[in-house]
């Protein structure tokens, strides 16, 4: 069966992802034969971006079986209303959303949707910290869910404490837990789960800086 995952990025509309990290994602995702299309946003414009989100989607859905959502800071809550939007005539395509750095905005229709959905988001978000998502994610406590804590990471998905990038590094943590969710066929509910992305000498580094009042 054929599968596609569509990439929905921040208010900056790159295509890219922060730190070129959907980029990363375009071979990784190749080698479990799952395509990739990255949505160019409208700089700081939700409902445009989400127009042309929706344009595309529409091209490519009748040529895949499955459909994965990803979207990224303000492309979570696009990803999510694209979902509402599609859901009428294309809900069988959609098989999961996943939500890194999300605002919170957007968020409300999970609950309806009831499509299986990843939060992914740094434990040190500076803009939307974790207990700001607590109230969306007990709205998916009725259906598969999972909501993952990066350990150290800010918005950017960078380490907090030194604001050193790992992108390759982080873009592979993003695979191995979507994978792991959305191809597992159990239908496990609602969890939490807290990992550390990054490899230990990226955190002997942060020790260090922390240590000499960096």
């Amino acid at each position: 069966m054929s599968s596609l995952v569509i990439t929905l990025p921040g208010s900056s509309g790159d295509q890219a992802g922060p730190q070129g990290i959907f980029d990363r994602l375009i071979p990784l995702f190749k080698e479990v034969s799952i395509d990739m299309e990255q949505i160019k946003g409208i700089q700081d414009d939700f409902f445009k971006t989400l127009e042309h989100a929706e344009s595309r989607f529409k091209q490519r859905m009748n040529s895949y079986d499955n459909i994965y959502l990803l979207g990224y800071s303000m492309g979570g809550g696009v990803a999510v209303q694209l979902a509402n939007k599609v859901a009428p005539y294309a809900k069988d395509k959609l098989k999961g959303i996943t939500l890194l750095s999300t605002q919170t905005e957007g968020l409300l229709p999970l609950e309806s949707l009831k499509i299986p959905t990843l939060f992914y988001h740094g434990s040190e978000d500076e803009y939307f910290p974790t207990w700001q998502l607590e109230s969306c994610f007990s709205r998916c406590k009725n259906f598969k869910s999972r909501f993952i804590t990066a350990t150290g990471l800010n918005h950017s998905l960078r380490d907090s404490k030194t604001n050193r990038s790992n992108p390759t590094a982080i873009a592979l943590s993003i695979f191995e837990e979507m994978k792991g969710f959305h191809l597992d066929k159990s239908e496990s509910f609602s969890e939490e789960k807290i990992i550390d992305p990054l490899p230990p000498s990226e955190r002997i580094l942060t020790k260090l800086f922390k240590t000499l009042g960096f």
